[in-house]
């Protein structure tokens, strides 16, 4: 601190202020020897470095906050078939570290007259996770063709973690759901994201391994870069090198500090970290086909959270046979 305050006080006594200072304004003239060695820049007041300094050391810290799971619904179409997938469903989720012995509620109505009726069938029963199939009250189970419309709709409108498993005719649904013991966490932006990693951390074994992924999206990165080329004032190639490692230096503090906790918290856990820029989707073929998950947890609830549902989609039709968790 005393020498933060040694190189601050320094700063600000150097005769830099010009006339702007009489009308309270704190811009800085400066000679600056680029390029354009006899002109003048204006740049900001040497306060607002120091104060960008507090403000990258700010970083969020993740809090371990295990969610209660007291009451799972789980809702399927056969009644033939009806209690072999809700036992199916129980034995794989107490593989998890659940920390307690929910109860599962069973749920195998006829179909809903309407989408409204459906969502408030599912909304009046007040469960904290709801476990479905893909193409719940759909007469074709072809995996690749999606979630299918009911747990589609439950997606898009409903506030309660969300968890799809293959249909209960799909042979891959035996294999899925043998043991939680590999899950992986997709993100777009990992700070702030503690309930994403809670829920996560509960549905997977205690000796498992649990993977904290994100990809810095390429693409929008290119697209901010080329608004600051249209900046004369903002040094391009300076912008381009440290908004790329403050973009990744973000996520991966957040991430490292959630490992850490969780460590703290169940140390035979394995937690590993994957994280880099680059397209998204390529990024998690990629990583899908290198390793082994039983299930894949994404943060896709909310009215903002579309590009994550579009993504939730994509990674479901060409990975039918993964469990989705959807938080």
């Amino acid at each position: 601190m005393a020498e933060f305050a040694r190189r601050r006080n320094q700063a600000i006594s150097k005769p830099l202020y010009d006339d702007a200072c009489n009308c309270g304004s704190l811009l800085v003239r400066i000679k600056v020897a680029t390029a354009y060695p006899n002109e003048e820049t204006i740049i900001s007041n040497p306060i607002d470095r120091f104060e960008s300094v507090f403000r990258s050391a700010d970083k969020p810290q993740f809090r371990y906050q295990p969610p209660n799971v007291g009451r799972i619904l789980v809702l399927t179409d056969s009644e033939n078939k009806s209690s072999t997938f809700h036992d199916r469903v129980s034995r794989f989720l107490s593989s998890g570290d659940l920390g307690q012995t929910p109860e599962f509620r069973l749920s195998n109505t006829p179909p809903p007259a309407t989408k409204s009726d459906f969502l408030k069938r599912v909304e009046a029963d007040q469960a904290d996770i709801v476990v479905t199939h893909r193409h719940l009250y759909e007469t074709f189970t072809d995996p690749n063709l999606g979630l299918g419309t009911y747990p589609e709709a439950l997606l898009q409108c409903s506030t309660r973690p969300l968890l799809i498993l293959p249909h209960y005719l799909d042979p891959g649904l035996l294999p899925t759901t043998e043991k939680l013991e590999d899950v992986l966490v997709i993100s777009d932006h990992f700070s702030n994201s503690d309930e994403l990693i809670n829920w996560s951390a509960k549905f997977v074994s205690n000796s498992g391994s649990l993977w904290l992924t994100h990809v810095e999206s390429e693409a929008d990165f290119d697209r901010y870069m080329k608004a600051i080329e249209r900046i004369p004032e903002l040094d391009t190639d300076i912008a381009r090198t440290t908004l790329r490692r403050e973009l990744l230096h973000e996520s991966n503090s957040y991430i490292h500090n959630c490992k850490q906790q969780l460590s703290r918290n169940n140390p035979q856990l394995t937690v590993e970290i994957l994280a880099c820029m680059g397209h998204p989707l390529d990024s998690y073929r990629q990583w899908l086909n290198e390793e082994k998950h039983e299930m894949l947890v994404i943060p896709a609830l909310g009215d903002d959270a579309f590009r994550q549902r579009a993504l939730a989609n994509h990674l479901a039709e060409e990975f039918p046979q993964i469990a989705l968790l959807l938080v």
